[in-house]
């Protein structure tokens, strides 16, 4: 079971994250609060920008997703 006490910096490093993007796209479209992180997400022009921080490992991952590009790949995996 994680135990450790979130790292400060990865936390801080989080925080910034979050303020730079919500001074460029405003408010997360997407806000959760799950048991063991922070995630928010937010759509700018069809493209899904994902920022998830799981405290209790102080892990940081950022995730970036052309929705149309997706819609083509999964369309072409249900046609072939």
């Amino acid at each position: 079971m994680d135990s450790a006490p979130p790292d400060p910096e990865a936390t801080q490093c989080f925080g910034a994250i979050l303020s730079q993007l919500t001074n460029l796209h405003g408010e997360a479209t997407i806000p959760w609060h799950g048991q063991r992180g922070l995630r928010k997400m937010w759509n700018v022009n069809s493209i899904d920008i994902d920022v998830t921080y799981n405290d209790s490992r102080s892990s940081l991952t950022i995730g970036i997703q052309d929705e149309r590009f997706f819609a083509e790949v999964e369309a072409y995996a249900r046609d072939n």
